[in-house]
């Protein structure tokens, strides 16, 4: 019982903080419209979050995603919604509908299934699945026929350019395991935007994760890894957490800057650019 109500104050919350937006601002009009204004909705969600994570708030930004066709940050914010609240029917819904259209289609199936469980009565629900049951049938039937599956179960795999930390670090989970991509990510954001784009925001693990893809492109593109590593030492608190390190991760650190970014490795030309970025990343490594 503690559970549940400690699940209704969530959504409470969240609703409340949606009536505080409507004080401010014409908030429908946020839901409804064009491209931006999701954008906006998706901003103002994001700031419920920070305030208080709840279930209802990453629901909505997962509508807004949708919205937008940016299913893998949907399809994300919908599982951190249920790890609040497993019995949220929208949550299951939304998640069904991006995993459906990443071409998750069994996952997209267990899901409604589940949803339609707590709400067998749900039309929407009951559409969704007959929907994904029957994409999920035509692949079935093409691959017993060696026939290749239909287009739309095809997985993107183009690359969007993140424009906050957060949507860095969600691309970044989405490509674990594939490192080629997980380069191509960070390529597709101008250097010179790190900083804006981190704010306050940028983790110890995130920024070894970005040295570590960067060496792996150093050589052949040293002038774009010179740049990613010289702005990221302009992100708010870069200092404090190369200061805060944990053992391994400088460990690391050093293994990387000797092996790769050594002044043996960089040109004549970026000398003194390499022993004044390693001033900033070994300090006490």
């Amino acid at each position: 019982m503690a559970g549940v109500n400690s699940r209704t104050r969530d959504r409470e919350r969240t609703l409340d903080f949606d009536g505080f937006l409507n004080n401010l601002q014409d908030w429908d009009a946020l839901k409804v419209g064009d491209g931006a204004n999701f954008s906006k909705a998706i901003e103002c969600y994001s700031r419920s979050i920070a305030l208080s994570p709840s279930s209802v708030a990453f629901a909505n930004r997962a509508m807004s995603y949708l919205k937008l066709k940016r299913y893998e940050e949907a399809e994300v914010d919908c599982t951190e919604a249920l790890n609040l609240d497993d019995r949220y029917v929208k949550a299951y819904s939304r998640r069904a509908t991006a995993r459906k259209e990443l071409g998750k289609l069994k996952s997209s199936l267990e899901d409604s299934e589940f949803a339609l469980r707590l709400e067998p009565n749900n039309q929407e629900l009951r559409k969704l699945y007959t929907e994904t049951k029957a994409l999920s049938d035509e692949r079935k039937i093409a691959k017993k026929q060696g026939e290749k599956p239909l287009a739309h179960d095809a997985i993107p795999t183009r690359i969007t350019t993140p424009r906050t930390a957060y949507e860095l670090e969600v691309s970044w989970r989405l490509l674990s395991g594939d490192s080629q991509k997980q380069t191509n990510l960070l390529k597709s954001i101008p250097p010179g935007s790190l900083p804006q784009l981190f704010k306050n925001a940028l983790s110890a693990p995130m920024l070894i994760e970005i040295i570590r893809t960067t060496s792996t492109f150093f050589r052949e593109e040293m002038e774009l890894a010179v740049s990613i590593l010289d702005n990221l030492t302009k992100v708010p608190r870069f200092d404090m957490i190369i200061m805060c390190l944990s053992a391994p991760d400088r460990a690391d650190l050093r293994r990387i800057w000797d092996e790769v970014f050594s002044g043996d490795a960089a040109p004549y030309e970026h000398a003194e650019a390499f022993a004044r970025l390693r001033r900033r990343y070994c300090t006490g490594v």
